[in-house]
């Protein structure tokens, strides 16, 4: 009798650290999915549920991520883009040329920094049957900036927009806004 009292009490005084280490682990979890690593949250969420099986949000987001494996490496090619930092100088340069040199710098600064195996393609694809957004004028002179942020102002002068997609990185062109077709009275 005595020894399951001791062990009733000593696993009651473990489980406020269990549930301490589970949270935390959840955060870190939450964390690495905001950031698109889906093999980090997944690991660390499964961590927490060993810790304390009846984790009341583990479990759901664990769920969640099971159906977003697309859209966390989507958003983990968002990241990596965001973090090469880039220096550019474009003259009534063409959005496609422009947008092929920036993918070239991004694969040589970060095969630079991380080694080749490690270097991040960035994949640009310029979705446009026309033509016309590909043979945009660029013009940017910019130093230390994020390669996101780069790849923006190209766009705002082209006037197009970008989908991260789990392979590469989509360009279209802007929707025209639809003008209301005015009405005339006789």
């Amino acid at each position: 009798m005595k020894l399951s009292l001791i062990l009733t009490t000593l696993v009651l005084s473990l489980t406020p650290a269990f549930a301490d280490k589970a949270d935390d682990l959840y955060k870190q979890g939450m964390a690495a999915a905001k950031q698109g690593d889906a093999v980090k949250a997944r690991a660390l969420l499964n961590e927490a549920l060993r810790l304390r099986p009846d984790h009341p949000y583990a479990r759901f987001q664990l769920g969640r991520l099971k159906g977003a494996d697309s859209t966390m490496a989507a958003k983990q090619r968002a990241a990596k883009l965001a973090a090469v930092t880039v220096s550019v100088n474009f003259q009534e340069a063409e959005l496609g040329d422009a947008l092929e040199a920036l993918g070239m710098m991004v694969e040589k600064k970060t095969s630079d920094e991380h080694g080749e195996d490690k270097a991040f393609t960035p994949n640009f694809m310029i979705q446009d049957r026309s033509g016309e957004l590909a043979k945009s004028p660029i013009t940017l002179q910019l130093k230390g900036v994020p390669a996101n942020k780069v790849m923006d102002f190209m766009l705002q002068q082209a006037g197009g927009n970008v989908r991260y997609d789990e392979h590469a990185i989509i360009i279209r062109p802007n929707q025209p806004v639809k003008q209301a077709t005015p009405t005339t009275e006789e």
